[in-house]
């Protein structure tokens, strides 16, 4: 029940340069160098993610530390599923 945390521009760059940088881009960033990030745009791939269509995940892998857990891989473990409310197995 922790409150959650304020995403500031320089969170919102870094979140954005790891997706323009992936193997399957979920955005790309036109270079702006007077005015800090530049234009961000979905791609065809982040549309797909968006829809429901296609998994960030299976796209691109994941090797990330959350909360002491260490996500690795192309395939999600569990999944947060809105409806239920709840984490549940993939």
């Amino acid at each position: 029940m922790e409150e959650q945390v304020f995403m500031g521009h320089e969170s919102f760059n870094g979140v954005m340069a790891e997706l323009s940088s992936a193997r399957r881009p979920l955005v790309t960033i036109s270079d702006s160098p007077q005015r800090g990030l530049g234009e961000v745009t979905i791609t065809e791939a982040g549309r797909s993610v968006v829809s429901g269509q296609a998994d960030h995940i299976e796209l691109n892998g994941i090797d990330r530390w959350l909360g002491g857990v260490h996500l690795k891989g192309g395939t999600a473990a569990w999944r947060w599923d809105r409806a239920a409310g709840r984490i549940l197995k993939a």
